[in-house]
């Protein structure tokens, strides 16, 4: 190897701001540097397995009214390149001091330093630059090697299948909140966009967690050929059994926002009214798959109980006011085929006093109201006209099939909401229509 450069000097004709920056460098404080050209330069050991470069070093001299990229004698400075060492190992500004940079944001005595000369801190991009238009690069560690992940993966322990600390089964373990597209999939003359899907499947005792990228896996593979959220809920279900080998038991749910034409009870207008789509279904190893199709709606009910006791405080008069709020109404059939979600939509807004739009005039708020206060009723009341509603429009429906209901009501002058919910068989759906 060659005589290190000198660490510090001063060229001739270099004027008052003459400094000269150059970049003393000893093998063992920097791993890996060679020249840009191949070969080695003085100082500086070019690696000996030829890795991948990491970042390259600069290091120029410049004088004041001398020839950039030249020092002092007009010798050029070569440009340096590393594949890198210890995190912040690179050139560091001399100016005499005879030791490597150990690392980055290590304090140099300001006596040692070059002049424009700066020492990176830990965390930042450590360039700077020299008077003249010269400067320091410092380096980067160097980024690892490429690497073959597969055959790490196959390297690695799967601990999903390790035994638990605790040997306890879990009824249901999986994803939930996946979004994705539903575009091939209509709902009666409804076409949905987006969905949200849940997917569980039990776990047994034995087995420490659950394989998540099957469940997304089984939840995607069954997106294709579905024309119904049903045939998807269905479809995942028995696809996650088939992936999931340990497991006996399989759940889907899928939730998806759907809109029709709503007209304004005064003047009209159409605007676009959002209800909730929704479908779930539930496979075991018999093969038997269980499904349900439900929606809900949005509604406007008034307080009878308010209306009462203004009733009474108006001496018997006709009540001159109550309180009304917001109320949610959802309905789930099973089986699947035994209804759709348009008409369980007709059913459940029907239940409610009135149905809340978005483009709504001065004569249509009059009627929103007018229609919520005439019909007042409590959360109870929507759930008992639900399933009688349901019952009407179904009289096929079969006797072992199941309504789920539920009724949310946002109340207004109260600290807390009122919530009603229940499920009623197929039995005790037709007893509500009476005799014959």
């Amino acid at each position: 190897m060659g005589p290190e450069p000198r660490g510090r000097g001063r060229g001739r004709g270099a004027g008052r701001h003459g400094a000269l920056l150059e970049c003393r460098k000893r093998s063992r404080g920097h791993h890996g540097l060679r020249p840009l050209g191949g070969g080695e330069h003085r100082g500086v050991r070019a690696p000996a397995d030829g890795g991948r470069e990491a970042a390259r070093h600069h290091r120029r001299a410049a004088l004041r009214g001398a020839r950039e990229g030249e020092d002092g004698g007009g010798r050029a400075l070569p440009r340096l390149q590393g594949s890198g060492g210890r995190g912040g190992d690179a050139l560091h500004g001399a100016g005499g001091a005879g030791r490597p940079h150990g690392g980055a944001g290590r304090r140099v005595p300001r006596r040692r330093r070059g002049v424009g000369v700066r020492v990176p801190r830990p965390g930042a991009r450590p360039i700077s630059r020299g008077i003249g238009g010269g400067g320091i690069a410092y380096s980067w560690p160097a980024p690892p090697a490429r690497v073959d992940w597969e055959e790490v993966a196959r390297r690695a322990r799967d601990v999903q299948y390790e035994r638990p600390e605790v040997p306890l089964g879990i009824p249901a373990a999986g994803i939930g909140g996946l979004r994705v597209p539903l575009s091939g999939i209509r709902e009666d003359s409804v076409e949905l966009s987006e969905g949200t899907v849940y997917a569980f499947v039990d776990l047994p005792p034995g087995m420490r967690g659950v394989n998540m990228s099957r469940s997304v896996r089984a939840v995607l593979e069954s997106l294709e050929g579905a024309r119904s959220l049903a045939d998807l809920a269905s479809s995942a279900a028995s696809r996650l059994l088939e992936l999931h080998e340990y497991s006996s038991t399989a759940r889907v749910v899928v939730r998806a926002s759907a809109f029709r034409a709503g007209e304004a009870p005064a003047s009209g207008l159409r605007s676009p009214a959002r209800f909730l789509a929704m479908a779930s279904a539930s496979a075991d190893r018999s093969g038997a798959v269980r499904s349900s199709v439900g929606a809900a709606v949005l509604g406007v009910t008034a307080c009878p109980c308010g209306e009462e006791l203004m009733r009474a405080a108006a001496g018997g008069c006709p009540a001159p006011a109550t309180h009304t709020q917001r109320a949610y109404l959802r309905m789930e059939a099973s089986p699947a085929g035994s209804t759709s979600i348009s008409r369980l939509r007709s059913v459940a807004a029907a239940a409610l006093g009135a149905e809340p739009l978005p483009l709504l005039r001065r004569p249509d708020e009059a009627a929103v109201i007018h229609g919520a206060v005439s019909g007042a009723r409590f959360a109870e009341d929507a759930f008992r006209l639900a399933a009688l509603g349901f019952a009407r429009s179904h009289p096929s429906f079969p006797p072992d099939g199941t309504l789920r209901l539920r009724v949310r009501s946002l109340e207004s002058i109260h600290g807390h909401d009122v919530i009603v919910e229940g499920s009623l068989s197929g039995r005790e759906l037709r007893a509500l229509l009476g005799p014959g």
